[in-house]
């Protein structure tokens, strides 16, 4: 009856964590920000896992409030079992088409938008939602980040920057994690992402590439190790 939470849980690598928690008896809150998505994704999955108990929470990561967050955690708090699983999965990248910008000619919507969906939405929720998680252990918070948090890459610097920030935070609050708990309370992991294929990324599974639910279960089986 335990409860795991995905932001960005609607289509890619969101989608894959959904898939492999729901497949290993998790209940699922998920999160995204289109409303008609999430019910129709919540349809489907009700009947590929009638066991399961399945809800939706929304909110818009690149533009959220504190009552955004507030709303999530009571959501989370409400649940008919304990919140054991947190999965920081929503992010944002440079838009399409052209991705690739100076950041001399990167729009202040863009930066910000960059900013909030990668490094404040996760931050302000994981802090909301730390007394649940600390109140039933032994728990999970999964960060999603990216490769590119280790490489500058030209042309991409707010995201790289916003992805080394992901890691670093997911590092720090590990060890916080251990002060507070010991090792057998809340487990924080930060994942470097490479090339996954998705919604938005359909180049081909490959040597190098994968599905994000084959990226989504690798990811999961590094829990526990220390």
């Amino acid at each position: 009856s335990t409860w795991a939470l995905i932001t960005g849980a609607s289509d890619g690598i969101g989608l894959g964590f959904t898939h492999a928690l729901l497949s290993k008896g998790f209940n699922i809150l998920l999160h995204g920000r289109n409303e008609a998505k999430l019910a129709s994704l919540a349809t489907t999955l009700h009947t590929q896992y009638p066991s399961a108990e399945i809800r939706t929470v929304l909110a818009d990561a690149s533009t959220f409030t504190p009552s955004d967050i507030e709303r999530i955690r009571t959501t989370a708090s409400s649940l008919p079992g304990p919140l054991t699983v947190l999965i920081n999965n929503v992010g944002g990248a440079p838009p399409v088409p052209d991705p690739y910008t100076s950041l001399a000619e990167t729009s202040p919507e863009t930066i910000d938008t960059i900013i909030s969906m990668n490094l404040r939405f996760p931050v302000h929720l994981t802090r909301s939602l730390l007394p649940l998680l600390q109140s039933h252990p032994p728990s999970l918070i999964l960060n999603v980040g990216s490769a590119a948090g280790e490489v500058g890459i030209p042309y991409l610097s707010t995201y790289c920057g916003s992805k080394a920030f992901n890691l670093r935070w997911s590092q720090a609050l590990a060890a916080e994690m251990v002060v507070a708990q010991g090792h057998d309370g809340v487990e924080v992991l930060g994942v470097l992402v490479g090339n996954v294929m998705s919604g938005s990324n359909k180049i081909g599974d490959g040597f190098f590439t994968c599905d994000s639910r084959t990226m989504a279960e690798e990811a999961l089986g590094k829990v526990g190790w220390g």
